[in-house]
């Protein structure tokens, strides 16, 4: 009857352990998911309105 119980609760314990490995899996990847979305978003944005990270104008000429 130990055996039994030891096993299911081991196996419920693996369970939440995988579990929470794969939503931490998830949660690392949408993270940097976003992350890369953001910069590529300011970048684009930063073209668009041609200016440089400090929001000063691009100096074409040394393009």
């Amino acid at each position: 009857m130990e055996a039994v119980l030891m096993f299911t609760l081991f196996g419920h314990a693996w369970d939440a352990v995988r579990v929470l490995a794969i939503d931490g899996a998830c949660l690392t990847v949408s993270f940097f998911a976003a992350l890369w979305m953001r910069e590529t978003f300011l970048a684009a944005f930063q073209v668009l309105r041609g200016t440089d990270s400090n929001c000063s104008p691009i100096d074409k000429r040394n393009v």
